[in-house]
């Protein structure tokens, strides 16, 4: 089982791509924003890991479906990490749903509660590392220092600790996102994760349309 990242040039051309800083540790968080995802949680634990990783950034991308851009900029400002968080809370083109993946160090799902998450797979499928909470599906797919570093729901140091820990140690992220790989290609084939991603996106064009007519 070897690594599945790409290297490191291809993680910088992805970034530039993406107009994204080519240096540094990335941590992305990808997939339509909502409250049960937690992302006000990170952007408050956020301080903590560039406390640790000062060449840290975090990355929210994905469409805002509820609330206000406004009250994750106060967030932002608010957490002293302005300089440090970069939010796009927008549609990503399919095009680019590959790039965001392969430009990041870590992909982070720090949600209360889920069933199933088309980002999981997908980040399992590209070979980006996990920090996930231990909740629904994500413990019941993935291991804790196996697979992914899952941690507990709500609690923003041990957020903050699995961040820093993967950061630190990037061969054995790369373990763990090639298990997590195996997993996904033994559990769904390629068509079905693809019908996954396929999925998050039709719900997200759906959700979009009924908050303007709704």
């Amino acid at each position: 089982m070897g690594s599945s990242r790409p290297a490191a040039a291809s993680i910088a051309r992805a970034r530039r791509r993406l107009g994204l800083a080519a240096g540094g540790r990335l941590v992305l968080a990808f997939g339509a924003i909502r409250p049960y995802k937690g992302i006000l949680e990170l952007i408050g634990a956020w301080a903590a890991v560039r406390a640790r990783h000062p060449d840290a950034s975090l990355v929210i991308v994905g469409p805002l479906l509820v609330g206000s851009e406004a009250a994750y900029h106060r967030a932002i400002e608010g957490a002293g990490v302005a300089d440090a968080v970069t939010f796009r809370p927008t549609y990503v083109p399919h095009a680019e749903v590959a790039l965001y993946f392969g430009a990041a160090d870590v992909a982070v799902y720090n949600y209360r509660e889920v069933t199933d998450s088309g980002s999981l797979r997908i980040a399992c499928s590209l070979g980006t590392p996990v920090v996930a909470t231990a909740v629904g599906a994500f413990r019941e797919f993935l291991t804790d220092g196996v697979s992914a570093r899952l941690v507990p729901p709500g609690d923003a140091a041990a957020l903050a600790a699995a961040l820093g820990g993967v950061l630190d140690d990037p061969a054995g992220a790369a373990r763990m996102a090639a298990a997590a790989r195996d997993l996904v290609t033994a559990r769904w084939s390629w068509a079905v994760s693809a019908q996954a991603t396929l999925e998050l996106y039709r719900t997200v064009v759906r959700e979009r349309a009924g908050d303007r007519t709704g």
